[in-house]
């Protein structure tokens, strides 16, 4: 009996696949401070429409962070469908007078595959041998008045599974919101800090 449960375990445990969580640093600067009495808008960018909870979460969590915040707003010369690799000044400039905000917080998406578009996600989901599910959330706040990018952070999350049979996961709108965590964390940490 003993050893049929160690059995059980070990075959349980080789269907059980959760994702490693990775946080990495881009630019942070710790000698610009930030005015506390200056406003701030967010900016998601990369985001498929099924990413609606996580996109609730985010507008809830930047709510409570800052007093003065405009929630995606919407910019005539800014095309929010695709990566925006780079911010450039004239960029910059569009966002600072249609918004009359200082800082952009520009948070956004990287997804491979791309999330399903199944409402609801099971638990038990059937991969090929080999697929990998891989997340990026990165999240970057730019100084608008001086064109400077002050904290650019990406959270990372990967899950592989070897086997070519139904797994036990975490399901991808978990993973999704977890690795929005593990950047969005060390983000409230920085603002805090920069607020002393």
């Amino acid at each position: 009996m003993k050893y049929a449960l160690l059995t059980f375990i070990l075959v349980f445990q080789s269907c059980v696949v959760s994702p490693r969580y990775d946080l990495k640093t881009i630019a942070v600067s710790e000698s610009l401070k930030i005015d506390p009495h200056a406003g701030y808008v967010l900016v998601k960018n990369n985001f498929p429409e099924n990413t609606a909870n996580l996109s609730t979460t985010i507008d809830t969590d930047f709510r409570g962070l800052f007093s003065d915040i405009a929630l995606n707003p919407q910019f005539l010369a800014f095309e929010n469908n695709g990566f925006l690799l780079n911010m450039n000044s004239e960029l910059a400039d569009v966002i600072k007078n249609e918004s009359n905000k200082r800082y952009l917080i520009l948070v956004q998406l990287v997804l491979k595959p791309a999330l399903s578009n199944t409402k609801y996600f099971s638990k038990v989901t059937v991969y090929k041998n080999n697929s990998k599910r891989e997340y990026h959330v990165i999240i970057r706040l730019i100084d608008l008045e001086l064109k400077q990018s002050l904290y650019t952070k990406e959270a990372m999350s990967a899950i592989k599974i070897l086997f070519d049979y139904s797994t036990l996961s975490t399901t991808e709108q978990t993973q999704l919101i977890k690795t929005y965590y593990k950047v969005m964390d060390d983000f409230k940490k920085y603002i805090v800090e920069k607020k002393k």
